[in-house]
């Protein structure tokens, strides 16, 4: 019976070092929609079709629409200390009439792990 015991504990410690935990946040930033963004021709309309509502929003001192759009995940390894995220950021700027004036992409798709101070 001890035998067996330790041979149950052995498998489910092995079946436990393959697994994985992923949480994500936001609507990935695909290359192919990035690709569709064109200042002067985008709406706010389309990029909401395309990346989901903002996460943020406000305005700048001469009053134009500013929004930014975040997606983070996270993949951990069970027994692992290093997770893998990447986190994107998409900040957009329209003018009065929600069209796309100018936009900054921010993308660290090999992230490694981060160190708290």
């Amino acid at each position: 019976m001890h035998r067996l015991t330790i041979v149950l504990a052995i498998l489910a410690c092995l079946g436990l070092a393959g697994c994985t935990y992923q949480a994500s946040s936001g609507r990935e930033m695909t290359q192919d929609a990035l690709s569709r963004l064109v200042v002067n021709q985008t709406t706010k309309a389309e990029m909401i079709a395309m990346f989901g509502p903002p996460t943020g929003h406000g305005y700048d001192s001469g009053g134009k629409l500013m929004a930014s759009w975040h997606y983070v995940t996270s993949k951990a390894q069970a027994f692992s200390y290093s997770p893998q995220t990447r986190m994107q950021m998409l900040s957009a700027l329209f003018n009065e009439k929600e069209v796309l004036e100018k936009y900054t992409i921010t993308d660290n798709p090999e992230a490694g792990p981060r160190m708290g101070p």
